[in-house]
């Protein structure tokens, strides 16, 4: 069991790290557009 999920956890790493930046990329663009509405006011 814990090897198998440690064999998708090499082959899917790649993947994973990709998509966690972009979310994290997105996630601090929707932050600084508030703060910068909530300033702009």
């Amino acid at each position: 069991m814990l090897t198998r999920m440690k064999k998708m956890w090499n082959e899917y790493r790649a993947y994973v790290r990709t998509d966690l930046i972009m979310y994290g990329v997105w996630i601090l663009l929707i932050v600084i557009f508030f703060i910068y509405t909530m300033v702009a006011k």
